[in-house]
């Protein structure tokens, strides 16, 4: 169990590190944008994340309501 929280620790820091760096110096040097451009990219990151979020909880519940009911059926 410690090796695969790791291993997914790993891989999110892996993919969303670069992003924490890379993201303000994109906005600065290649859109020649301001920090309130910065603040609209991490709100729409935000964002998404919060419906990815709300997504992946009513799967869950979806799926456990099934899950529930095919126990019952046996």
């Amino acid at each position: 169990m410690l090796a695969g929280l790791l291993a997914l620790t790993f891989v999110f820091y892996l993919l969303y590190g670069p992003l924490e760096v890379a993201l303000p110096v994109h906005i600065a040097t290649d859109l020649h944008g301001s920090a309130a451009l910065l603040g609209i990219y991490w709100a729409v990151f935000l964002a998404s994340a919060l419906a990815t979020l709300g997504l992946a909880l009513i799967t869950t519940a979806i799926l456990a309501r099934a899950r529930a009911r095919a126990a019952l059926r046996r």
